[in-house]
């Protein structure tokens, strides 16, 4: 038993060694890899996903989502959820990934929900925002925003499918969930809201940069090895639905979220307690009803999809996009150092 627990602190370094390898014998991959992901993360995450954070975050530090609590009774009635904790559900719904793990989170730290608890929520607050289901993906390579409206309309049912179940496991706790969290004034809440943002956020660049380039390799040698483009569909699912022709095959990625994502969670959701059987088994069964719902609304609403074509909102090479890419990045990296460690003195505190 002990050979066998210890196998994941053997493979994980392995198979990081041979990345090595190929990245010493093949570098241009490496450098497209990672410039394709410096380009998703300026073009879709930043654009869609770091306003709405800093919102997010402000609203739930000021307290606004106390006024939800007169809805307790229905919302623990059908979800097992406090209506503070219901919120942070919907938010993660409409935020974009990270944003329900990064919630749950802070909700974990204030005290308004147990480890546990938390663990539980996040197997249905995982979920693509609008924008990037509407828009890059409806929009952009199916060149039609309705689909992209039934993509996103399937992907929230099986969330809320998945929350109803959920609810028979979470531990009745009130003792947590009846919590309130101290209210900050609202210049420093502004400034925290902003710096945890985009310290989330900057967090979340490493994965997709990371695994941008790891796929750069899968598709480079996919023509030899064909099983490689399985692979690559579910490490990182901005790239992945970017090579999909099949709208069911991307209704399933986009709720199976792929591992990029798991790990952008575990990175912003420390605090939180998942058993990763579960987690796992919940994001495909998410993936699995998004791709049913998205089947069948597609039939009844007679939408016409188009199996080939290029995608509009593929990220292209340009210095100029580069350029702004990069900027951005540091801009984030010098707020997120300078919040964490705040000695009045921003060179000191970067250096």
């Amino acid at each position: 038993m002990k050979n066998i627990s210890a196998l994941p602190k053997i493979i994980l370094p392995v198979c990081l060694s041979v990345f090595t390898v190929f990245m010493l014998s093949e570098p241009k991959i490496s450098a497209s890899g990672t410039a394709e992901g410096i380009l998703i993360s300026g073009r879709i995450i930043i654009p869609s996903l770091f306003p709405f954070t800093v919102c997010v975050l402000f609203l739930s530090n000021s307290g606004f989502f106390d006024c939800l609590r007169f809805i307790s009774p229905f919302t623990k009635k059908v979800f097992g959820l406090s209506g503070e904790m219901f919120s942070v559900m919907i938010l993660s719904m409409i935020g974009g990934y990270p944003i329900g793990a990064k919630l749950l989170n802070d909700s974990v730290e204030n005290g308004r929900i147990t480890p546990e608890n938390a663990g539980i929520m996040l197997n249905y607050c995982i979920n693509a925002g609008p924008a990037f289901i509407v828009m890059a993906v409806g929009n952009g390579i199916y060149g039609s925003r309705s689909l992209g409206w039934v993509l996103l309309i399937s992907h929230i049912t099986s969330s809320f499918i998945i929350s109803i179940f959920c609810g028979f496991l979470l531990r009745k706790d009130s003792d947590f969930e009846s919590k309130r969290s101290n209210i900050l004034p609202v210049s420093e809440n502004f400034v925290v809201s902003v710096a945890s943002a985009a310290k989330a956020v900057f967090g979340i660049f490493g994965y997709v940069i990371f695994f941008s380039c790891f796929n750069a390799y899968l598709n480079h040698y996919s023509a030899k090895l064909p099983f490689l483009k399985y692979l690559s569909a579910v490490t990182e699912v901005t790239n992945a639905v970017y090579g999909i022709k099949s709208v069911s095959v991307a209704a399933f990625l986009l709720g199976f979220a792929g591992i990029s994502i798991w790990c952008q969670v575990l990175s912003v959701g420390r605090n939180i307690k998942i058993k990763p059987a579960l987690f796992i088994a919940f994001r495909l069964l998410h993936g699995t009803l998004s791709a049913a719902f998205t089947k069948i609304l597609v039939k009844c609403f007679k939408i016409t999809v188009l199996t080939a074509g290029t995608p509009v909102f593929k990220p292209y090479f340009t210095n100029a996009a580069l350029s702004i890419s990069m900027l951005s990045m540091v801009i984030i990296l010098i707020l997120s150092l300078y919040y964490k460690n705040n000695t009045g003195k921003i060179i000191n505190d970067i250096v």
